[in-house]
């Protein structure tokens, strides 16, 4: 399903030293935590307690964590904005997740459970005797045993125990161990280190194969082609291994300090202003993790700081770069899907500056290889085209800012401040959707970069989601109760015109206050253009076709400056049902 990916702050950081720990070496050590599985022993299970300790335990659950929880553990997926991570709902998850939810006090009902027990070890080496093609376990090692086993037969055999105490057989520890021995020569970012490297996560990427999908390029067809599984595919274990990793770093953040800045996480990794010896690792998921790199890399810390820096700018999910580095420390680029160009020397630098210069809509032309989907059919030869792309620089809101925290922070080494703020999980994941659809439409002609971007943000997306029923009323009486009438749309007279329209659809029906107005039509046309808002008489007529709808309207300063005029006219007037409730 993916990995723990979210940005909790937005904008710059203040100015401290950040690092950036990462997993050491997180999926290919990950796959150690795995013995061989005993598919013929599965069983279904809604036991909570089934999915405790070190299990192969998958399931549906309900949940619900404490409000004051800053880092809930249970993913959610959604079709397009990946996995969130919200306070309750329903999440398809691993039994490691399971046991940090239950740890961190949240409410946990499964709903459909499934566990797949660890083989024991003497069956996983019997039964590969028996396997053709596969290697055989030498005949020195085995001892004949009295008892039988239905699946062996009378060719049921003992084995030496493990040294370390394992009841079952670690199939992918011999393979991580020979992948660091391989790789323990070169030095990081060289070729036969990322090479050696490469081939360690590709075997992680095979076990997950061919079972979302995809299509790909296929040469021998010269067309699209679903990508099938790989010989060693297993959801099983692609899934297991996915949801351990989400499961430390969510530990990690559950115990970060209460003081600490935690800017983003990203799969393997976060950026925290904690140094590692300041990290709490001693929870159960961490304690699990450290012992797999104690099997396959003897003395070795599982963490390692990759960057550190002074300050950050965060925009969104992978998208975090340098704005003031750290002595000679490595600084932190991730662009986001950003593609500068080969002729951009300083990519970081120029992350910068499009951040601070950014408009509304930009878009970024820049060279990439053709596909070999063009290449192959149209037999040409590997060149350059020139593309363009929409930058998107805007917060994902994967969590809901927090109004309280909104300021503008300078950039360090530049003339320019910018909007920050900091997040907190949402309730449910229909609040984040439906908050990132409003969004989407919103920043086709805005940036967040100022206080009064955020403003205007928050005014749109308050009014976008008292709009959101469009079912009409039944009768009048419906929609004195507050139902509404239908969307509203905003127009050229922005708040204000809405405003408007609420007060002569209550006026023309004497509602809100205004069952003793005494004006005609024209008159009242003729008052409100003499208080500086134009009206005909037509939009007084208007007024009759609709029902007035409650809390509509955000508080806006010239929306409230209307009101005030209208209520020092009506003094009756019920000011409260035009504005949207403060949440």
């Amino acid at each position: 399903m993916g990995g723990h990916n979210q940005c909790f702050i937005y904008g710059p950081t203040e100015r401290c030293r950040f690092y950036d720990p990462d997993l050491s070496r997180a999926y290919l050590t990950a796959l150690v935590y795995l013995f061989v599985l005993d598919y013929d022993s599965v069983f279904w299970s809604k036991d909570v307690d089934d999915f405790i300790g070190h299990v192969a335990g998958f399931a549906l659950v309900e949940f619900v964590f404490p409000d004051d929880v800053t880092y809930p553990c249970l993913p959610v997926s959604t079709e397009e904005r990946g996995l969130l991570f919200p306070l309750r709902g329903e999440s398809l998850c691993t039994a490691p997740e399971i046991e940090l939810a239950v740890a961190m006090s949240a409410k946990v009902v499964i709903k459909h459970g499934l566990v797949i027990p660890w083989m024991k070890r003497d069956v996983v080496f019997a039964r590969s005797t028996t396997t053709p093609g596969k290697h055989r376990v030498k005949e020195s090692l085995a001892t004949t045993d009295e008892s039988t086993d239905p699946l062996l037969g009378d060719r049921q055999q003992t084995y030496p125990p493990d040294p370390r105490g394992d009841e079952g057989y670690r199939l992918f520890e011999s393979f991580a161990s020979f992948i660091r021995e391989m790789r323990s020569p070169y030095a990081r970012k060289t070729l036969p280190f990322e090479f050696v490297k490469l081939l360690g996560n590709s075997l992680y990427g095979k076990t997950g194969q061919g079972f979302k999908g995809k299509r790909a390029f296929g040469v021998r067809e010269m067309s699209g082609v679903v990508v099938g599984p790989s010989r060693v595919s297993d959801p099983a274990v692609a899934a297991l291994v996915c949801g351990f990793i989400r499961a430390v770093i969510a530990e990690i953040l559950w115990k970060l300090p209460k003081d600490a800045t935690v800017v983003s996480a990203t799969t393997d990794g976060f950026l925290v202003d904690c140094p590692i010896e300041d990290l709490d690792l001693n929870g159960t998921m961490c304690r699990r993790f450290q012992a797999l790199v104690d099997r396959i890399s003897p003395g070795s810390h599982m963490l390692e700081n990759k960057h550190q820096v002074m300050q950050l700018f965060a925009g969104r999910t992978r998208l975090q770069f340098t704005v003031e580095a750290d002595g000679e420390h490595k600084t932190v680029t991730a662009k986001g899907g950003i593609k500068p160009g080969p002729e951009i020397e300083d990519e970081n630098a120029f992350m910068l500056d499009l951040t601070i210069n950014r408009q509304p809509g930009q878009k970024l032309t820049y060279e990439s290889f053709i596909s070999m989907r063009d290449q192959l059919p149209l037999e040409l030869d590997l060149q350059t085209e020139t593309r363009e792309t929409r930058i998107n620089l805007e917060y994902d809101f994967k969590r809901r800012p927090i109004p309280d925290s909104v300021r503008m922070v300078p950039m360090a080494g530049t003339n320019e401040s910018h909007l920050a703020f900091r997040t907190e999980p949402w309730d449910t994941v229909d609040e984040a959707l439906m908050t990132r659809l409003i969004f989407d439409a919103w920043r086709d002609d805005h940036c967040l970069k100022t206080i009064e971007d955020f403003q205007s943000w928050e005014y749109y997306r308050a009014f976008k989601m008292a709009t959101r029923l469009t079912a009409k009323p039944a009768s009048p009486t419906i929609a004195a109760g507050g139902q509404r009438t239908g969307r509203k749309n905003l127009t050229r007279g922005g708040y204000l015109a809405v405003a408007k329209q609420l007060f002569l659809a209550a006026y023309q029906k004497k509602l809100w206050g205004l069952d003793g107005a005494d004006l005609s039509q024209r008159k009242l046309a003729e008052w409100l253009t003499s208080q500086g808002y134009k009206t005909s008489v037509s939009a007084v007529k208007n007024g009759t076709r609709e029902h007035p709808v409650e809390n509509l309207v955000p508080a806006t300063d010239e929306v409230v400056a209307f009101l005030d005029s209208m209520k020092s006219r009506f003094p009756g007037l019920e000011v409260e049902r035009f504005l949207i409730r403060a949440t």
